[in-house]
Formats: C-alpha cells, structure tokens, sequence
C-alpha cells in the first residue's frame, strides 16, 4: 500500500490476475505459432506455382511442348515429362517450407512426426475405416459436382495423363499415389498438424484438414479434401503414428488411379457402374474396418484432451485470424477463382 498523495487518497497495488496473465501468454504463443504455418502453407502453394512455371519454361526449351496442343487435357507438354515435373514440383514445395516449420518449432521431431508402433491387424483396420470415410466423401463431391454444373460451374481437376503403356501406369502411380501419400503428409500431418497441436488436438485436426482442403484449390476438392484431411488428421492423434495415414492417403490415390486405367476403353456408363460399384464395396469395407476397431479400440472415437485457458472457439479464431492464414486464404480463393473462370472460358 502506498502513503496517501497530497489530495488525501491511498493508491493500493493490484496484482495482475494469474489466470488473466496466462491467457495473455497462450494467445501470443498461438499467433506466433498460427502465423509460421500460414507462411508454411502460402510458401508450399507459391512454391508449387512457382516451380512448376519454371519447369514448364526448361520442358519448352528442350522441345518437349508442342504448342499445336495446349487446349490438350495435358496442356501440350508430353506425359513423361509432365509425370517428372509434377514428381519434382510436389517434392520440393513439400521438403522446403515443411523441414523449416520443423526446424523452428520448439517440439522435437518425433513430436512432429511421430511413427509409434501401432500393429499390423489395427493398422489395417485404419486404413479400410479410413477408405470408407473417402468413399463417402467421393460420392458427396459427385453430388456436389453435378449441382455445381446444373448451376453452370464447370467441372474441372489436374489432368492425368494416361496412355495405357507399362511406363505410363508406372509414373501415374508413383506420382499421384506415391509422391502426394509421402510428401502431402509430410507437411499436413507432420509440421503443421504437428505445430498445431499446441492448440489442442482437436484445433490441429480440423485446422490442419482445412488448409488440406484449400491447397486443392476448386469448389469440389476442397470439401472432399476437407473430410480426407479430418480422418488423417485424427489418425496421427490417435494412433501417435503417420503410417496409417500415409498408407491410407497411398490407397485413396490408388483408388483414384485405377479408375483412370479402367476408363481406357470403357464406354462412359459402364466406368460409372463400375466407379459406383468400387466405391460402395470399399464403403462395406469401411464398415468391416469400423466393426474390428470398434472390437479392439475402446477408445476409439476419443483424443487426448489439452489444458488450455482459452475456450475452444477461441483458439480456432486465433488460428483462422492470423494475418498469414488470412493471406493464404485470399491466395488461394484468387487462385481458384482464376481457374474456374478459365474453365468456363474453354
């Protein structure tokens, strides 16, 4: 207590309420933190742009692009060529940004990317509930593409290029199954889930399936993205391992690419009823996959909760305020809007 001033009043010393003190504290760790994985995913997706225009400028120096052929489903450029770009391109833009959030991060790097040892029946059963949950997500973005087109928005995704030659089905494998299972996982749910977790698990997941979800970049991608992101993300919390997700996002992919070999020949309805039919027998296997863990996870549909003084809510706003989130979303809506409205231009 202080002696009373020249006016007769006591001026009394209040001390800081702790509680107050330590919210103060986890909102400037968590914007910090926020704002390093807003600058990791805008490196990533200008990286990506960015490397890719630079290949495309050496791919048509060396002759590799025939400009007779641009509105081509692979914009001129010969299939073995834009296999190897695109390998590259993901490989870099992933490595980079991903081993510098890690490197600035104050969690050891099995704490990024944890591999715990989790059983080869269970790990299965992951993977199989895990493909039913893309299952159901592909024929949500089915229907949600048919509305958009009976709206007027075009249909548009990344070409494939395919020829049906051995060389051709070994590039579309490793490059759309292998190179993405490995590298998008890497960053999504290692350095920036892994960053994310100081929000809690449960602001890491949906934070991390939603910066997955945007990288794809069109109306329809994004929210199958979304909920893949949402059941890998939870995977790595779960499990305390990135295999599981790493071979379920290998196995969606492979999913994909054999629909794009069987579409060689195939008149347009029967590769629908074989799509349906796939996607509704991996569906039951979901289910199958679901049932075991059911079994042998108790704890199952549960993640470790964090102390945390700060509501949910407000967490997750902190994350979606940052001023590097924001710029990233901005990015990519510009991106996509660009695309969409090449799209409806052809």
């Amino acid at each position: 207590m202080y002696p009373p001033n020249q006016f007769g009043y006591q001026f009394v010393a209040r001390t800081p309420d702790p509680q107050y003190l330590k919210r103060i504290q986890e909102e400037s760790v968590l914007r910090r933190e926020a704002n390093r994985v807003g600058l990791t995913v805008l490196c990533y997706y200008g990286l990506m742009f960015a490397i890719q225009m630079l290949l495309v400028g050496l791919i048509t120096a060396w002759g590799l692009m025939d400009y007779s052929q641009v509105s081509n489903p692979y914009q001129g450029i010969e299939p073995l060529a834009y296999y190897l770009m695109y390998g590259v391109c993901a490989t870099i833009s992933a490595i980079l940004p991903g081993f510098l959030l890690i490197r600035i991060s104050q969690s050891s790097i099995h704490q990024m990317l944890p591999f715990a040892r989790v059983g080869g029946k269970k790990t299965l059963g992951y993977v199989a509930m895990g493909l039913g949950v893309c299952m159901f997500a592909n024929l949500a973005g089915s229907m949600l593409d048919r509305n958009l087109q009976w709206i007027g928005v075009p249909s548009y995704s990344p070409p494939t290029p395919y020829d049906g030659s051995p060389l051709s089905m070994i590039m579309l494998v490793l490059c759309i199954c292998v190179v993405p299972a490995l590298m998008e996982e890497f960053v999504f749910r290692g350095a920036v889930l892994g960053s994310l977790r100081k929000f809690g698990d449960g602001v890491a997941v949906l934070g991390s399936a939603a910066l997955f979800g945007l990288i794809h970049g069109n109306l329809v991608q994004i929210p199958f993205a979304f909920v893949v992101g949402l059941i890998l993300g939870y995977l790595v919390v779960h499990t305390g391992s990135m295999l599981p997700g790493i071979l379920l996002h290998f196995a969606n992919n492979l999913f994909s690419c054999l629909l794009v070999m069987a579409s060689e020949g195939l008149q347009p309805e029967a590769y629908n009823i074989l799509a349906y039919a796939s996607m509704l027998l991996l569906l039951a296997l979901g289910a199958v996959g679901l049932l075991y863990l059911c079994k042998r996870d108790p704890g199952l549909f549960t993640v470790s909760k964090t102390e945390s003084s700060l509501r949910f809510s407000r967490r997750l706003g902190i994350l979606a305020g940052s001023p590097a989130v924001i710029a990233f979303i901005v990015v990519v809506a510009i991106m996509s809007f660009i695309t969409m409205l090449g799209a409806m231009l052809l």
